[in-house]
């Protein structure tokens, strides 16, 4: 008998946060998120966007709670069951560089902002 233990993974930071609007707004391409990073480089929230449907697409919801100059919290809850599959694949590669995954990750996401519009 194989036993499913639930988990969650949470990413916190410290950065310059988000306001309500900001969080109501983030996940909608005919709005642009666009603003200034604590470390002066702007972001699109495209990133986020990503996650999110990746999440959506293994059965799982993205969560933030953040507030303007507190930073931010993303996190997803999940069991071994629903992820299994999806590790195991990993696990079987295929393998890439840095360089090849960021190449790809980029192909990928030109596509599927694309789609999206």
């Amino acid at each position: 008998m194989l036993f499913y233990i639930p988990f969650t993974i949470s990413i916190s930071n410290t950065g310059i946060g988000m306001n309500d609007d900001q969080l109501r707004t983030q996940f909608r391409l005919d709005r642009p998120f666009r603003r200034e990073g604590t470390t002066d480089k702007q972001g699109s929230g495209s990133g986020q966007i990503v996650c999110r449907e990746m999440l959506e697409k293994h059965g799982t919801t993205l969560h933030i709670e953040s507030g303007e100059g507190k930073g931010s919290r993303f996190w997803f809850h999940g069991t071994q069951e629903e992820w299994w599959e999806h590790f195991h694949r990993i696990e079987e590669g295929p393998f890439y560089t840095i360089e090849e995954a960021n190449e790809e990750f980029k192909i990928w996401k030109e596509k599927f902002l694309a789609s999206r519009m």
